[in-house]
């Protein structure tokens, strides 16, 4: 159950992500040939806070992936290690428990 939930936060989450980036992406867009009225234009202010937010997202899903990519690659060797040399536990030396 909590598995579940999980997930589902994880997927709203990724969807708001994606969401955030094609806006942000669409607006600076839409208003980049606008005709700008000076030094208090609003809307340049807006589209510099909508590429700080795409700056950041971006570096975020950098980081992100590769985050991902080292904790892949370190399971992905932790199990060649494994699995390429013997485990050397009780059972597997057969020593024998008795009191």
């Amino acid at each position: 159950m909590i598995k579940r939930k999980k997930s589902l936060l994880t997927g709203i989450l990724c969807g708001i992500f994606v969401a955030a980036l094609l806006v942000s992406g669409a607006l600076i867009a839409a208003h980049a040939q606008h005709d700008c009225t000076g030094g208090g234009c609003p809307v340049c202010a807006a589209i510099s806070n909508w590429e700080q937010l795409l700056r950041g997202m971006a570096l975020a899903a950098a980081l992100g992936s590769v985050s991902l990519f080292i904790r892949c690659a370190s399971d992905i060797s932790a199990s060649v290690r494994l699995h390429g040399a013997p485990v050397h536990t009780l059972v597997t030396l057969k020593v024998k428990l008795s009191d």
